[in-house]
């Protein structure tokens, strides 16, 4: 026998939720509504109107969820923008790749030079580790030679979660322009200014 709608409806509304940074945000909205010196008022709820709340609250993770990113991938992003605007110092200063790849020797993966960054446009100052969707990943720090900026590219193993990363190419997160894409078998991301 087929599942009834309630189990349908159910199921359908639990593959849905907040990423960490929405949550904070609908805390901070409740938290301001609830607590306002000019409005304080003792809240007392049926049954009835939790079941509203709720379903109410089902349908604000649908509408506010974009159906194009996931919650893991959100985290992805977030980390990576995190990590960036740390703006830690390298652990091997070089602009060898070859040297950079010798020192960051407990990664489980090979770092490869990415077509993607010209020589002519692009210098490597160096490296460290950095932790990534809990996995040791590379991060190398690059300066574009036309603009002079610094930038933080990634170089991780594709972990398993993370499918599609062609509909999350560019993004924007805490300020910083992540782009993501896929090179002989990692995951790679360029973090800088937008």
């Amino acid at each position: 026998m087929g599942k009834t709608l309630k189990e349908n409806i159910k199921e359908y509304y639990e593959e849905y939720q907040l990423s960490s940074r929405q949550e904070l945000q609908l805390q901070n909205i409740l938290k301001r509504r609830f607590t306002s010196n000019t409005t304080k008022f003792k809240f007392r709820a049926t049954w009835a109107q939790v079941a509203v709340a709720a379903s109410l609250l089902a349908l604000v993770f649908v509408v506010v969820t974009p159906p194009n990113r996931s919650t893991s991938m959100d985290e992805l992003i977030t980390e990576i923008a995190y990590n960036h605007n740390k703006n830690l110092d390298v652990e091997i200063e070089s602009s060898s790749i070859a040297e950079v790849r010798k020192y960051l020797s407990k990664l489980d993966f090979y770092i490869i030079d990415s077509a993607s960054f010209s020589h002519d446009t692009w210098s490597l100052i160096g490296g460290r580790y950095c932790s990534l969707k809990g996995q040791l990943a590379a991060q190398l720090k690059l300066q574009n030679k036309l603009t002079q900026k610094y930038y933080t590219v990634y170089q991780l193993k594709i972990p398993l979660d993370i499918t599609d990363v062609a509909r999350f190419s560019e993004t924007f997160e805490s300020g910083v322009k992540v782009n993501l894409w896929l090179e002989r078998g990692l995951l790679l991301a360029l973090a800088g200014e937008k």
